[in-house]
This record gives structure tokens, sequence and C-alpha cells, in this order.
């Protein structure tokens, strides 16, 4: 094995001041077989950040609760944009998208040169969730830490580091926006070409699948107004896709892992204290018909005359892709393209 893979599992996260050539890796694995790479797979997953709340903070979507509850001064001061208080305790994230981005580096070099162990895994498989979950966190990144996709712009304008080796010596230089896209694409393109299962089952939904990959592109050609490109990657999905229908009493709520319409579901996109501490600010309220609308009773709990989002943040409750984005994607794509308003 080369000697990255030695120090991979520790020197990421001692980065001291010490050689790491002189580092024993004493009771670590160094991943050799097929097995092994879908462990440090499942730890690249796992290690992926839930921040999602916060942007419906920023969004003007939610509000913490003043009073007895602990989740003002936890949120106040990120949820009206004072990035410059000295108690500003939440930030988006950047190091833990990036750890993520290390693991799937360590696959991507390595796992198809590996031992075959198992009859329920290939390698192709592995690389392919590697290649898309990379693609992903850069996405994310380049979504909360650059500005929106402009063709006319995307040349110039300032990305975020692109990250496609393990090297801790290497520079993290900003690459442009469209250079990370090109990475994006690059690597959606040959793990789509990769992947061997069509739809993962409930107990690892957070794994990437010929539909979630397929979801992922339709997600970012829509950010890069490549609407009919877009238009097409969710009308191949359509035909699969399902929807809850909120009249059945009996349905599941669509943020649910075993819901329906769930295709990726590896984020859990509220925490414990927004679904408890903090209110539905009337811009999104009034949007509601709370006496009609099926969603009102489904999403939220009444705390006197506020609204509180009912999600949170456990293991059955995360979502990444559902089947109703889908429909949104093909519906904003078709707005923009000529003639198929009527379709939108």
């Amino acid at each position: 094995m080369k000697i990255k893979n030695i120090f991979y599992i520790i020197s990421f996260v001692l980065l001291s001041s010490c050689n790491y050539l002189d580092v024993e890796p004493t009771g670590k694995v160094i991943p050799e077989k097929v097995t092994e790479f879908r462990a440090m797979m499942t730890s690249a997953y796992s290690k992926y950040p839930n921040y999602k709340h916060l942007l419906s903070l920023r969004a003007d979507e939610t509000f913490p609760f003043t009073g007895e509850y602990s989740a003002y001064d936890r949120f106040v001061d990120f949820a009206i944009w004072n990035d410059n208080s000295p108690s500003m305790t939440e930030t988006y994230p950047w190091v833990t998208l990036y750890n993520t981005i290390f693991y799937t580096n360590s696959v991507i070099d390595d796992v198809m040169s590996s031992e075959v162990d198992t009859y329920d895994d290939t390698k192709e498989q592995i690389k392919a969730e590697a290649l898309l979950l990379r693609a992903h966190a850069h996405f994310e990144l380049l979504n909360l830490y650059a500005v929106p996709y402009n063709a006319s712009t995307a040349a110039s304008d300032k990305g975020i580091p692109i990250s496609t080796k393990i090297d801790i010596e290497q520079d993290f230089v900003r690459a442009t926006v469209e250079d990370v896209y090109t990475q994006i694409l690059s690597d959606i393109e040959e793990g789509r070409g990769l992947l061997q299962v069509d739809e993962q089952p409930v107990s690892v939904k957070y794994r990437f699948s010929k539909e979630s990959g397929l979801a992922l592109e339709a997600r970012v050609r829509l950010y890069r107004a490549e609407w009919d490109k877009a238009l097409a990657l969710a009308e191949e999905l359509i035909p699969t896709c399902q929807l809850e229908d909120l009249n059945d009493a009996s349905a599941t709520s669509p943020y649910d892992v075993s819901s329906k319409e769930a295709i990726l579901a590896l984020e859990r996109v509220v925490s414990h204290d927004l679904a408890t501490e903090t209110y539905i600010l009337p811009a999104l309220k009034n949007q509601y018909n709370l006496e009609e609308d099926l969603r009102v009773s489904r999403y939220f709990t009444s705390n006197g005359d506020d609204l509180v989002p009912n999600k949170c943040n456990g293991d059955n409750m995360k979502v990444t892709f559902r089947g109703g984005e889908i429909y949104l994607i093909a519906a904003e794509a078709a707005a923009h393209v000529n003639g198929k308003l009527d379709l939108a």
C-alpha cells in the first residue's frame, strides 16, 4: 500500500509538528479488501455534516424563542447575520466537508486494486459512491462559500479549493467556479458509469445508487441553469418517482427514510434545538392555509400562537433527495424552456 494509506487514519486528525513518516499505525487497519473499503465509505458518509437547519435560520423561515429557551443564545447571532459577534457559536461546515472528501479520495485511489472478499459488494459500486459523494461535497461547499453560477463570469469567479488527492503538504488554492463545476461533473459522469445498484434499500438509503446519482446531476444542472439537461434528467426519474399522499392518514412523512419519496437519505435537516426551540416566522407561516393545508399538522406543532417545526434529528428523519424535489426540478427547468410553460 502507498504511504498515504499508512498515515491517513491518524495524520489527518493529529497533524502535529512531528514527522508523519515516523508514526506507527498500531492497531489500525490499512484497507486492502473490498469490505475494508466499504467500511471506509461508511465513515465518509457518517462524517458528512448535518447543517441544513442553519439555512432555515438565515432564510428567514425560523427564529429562536426568547426567554427560558437556550437556543436563543446559541442561534440568535447566526439568525441575524451577526458574524463578528464574539458569542457566535454556529458556522457553516468547512473542515467536516473536506474531511468527508479526504475519505473519498483514499477510496477512489485504491479500491480498484483491493482484494475481493465479498459477493455482496463490488469495487465498482464503492468507487462510484466515493466519486458521487466527493462531487456532492464539493457542490455543497461551492454553494456555501462562492457566488451562484453565472455562465458569463464563472471562469473568473472565485470558487473553493478542489481536493482530489491526499497530500498533507498541498496548497489548497481557490479554483474558479467553472473549474469546480468541471470537477463535480467529471466525478458525476465517472461515478454514474460505475454504479451497480439501481435503488438502495431503506437500511442503507444514505448510499448512492443509480437513482440518486441521477438526482444529483439533475440538481447540479439546475443550479447551472442548464434547463434542457435538468429537465431531461428529472423526466428520466419521474416515471419511478412516488409522492406521499397526505390525504391518506397512514402516509409516511416525506422526510422520513422509509418514505416512498426517499431517494437519498444522508442528512438530518433539522436539529433537536431547532425542532423544539424555534418558531416559524410569519413570512413562511402565512404561506399556508392553516385550516385546510394538510402539511401544517404534518410539519409543525403548535406552541401557543406559534408553529414549531416538528422534524427532529432522529435516524429516521434524513433527506437529501426525494421525489418532491424531482418534480420541482422538472417544473422549474421546463418554465425556462421555450414552449414548455404548460408542462411546467
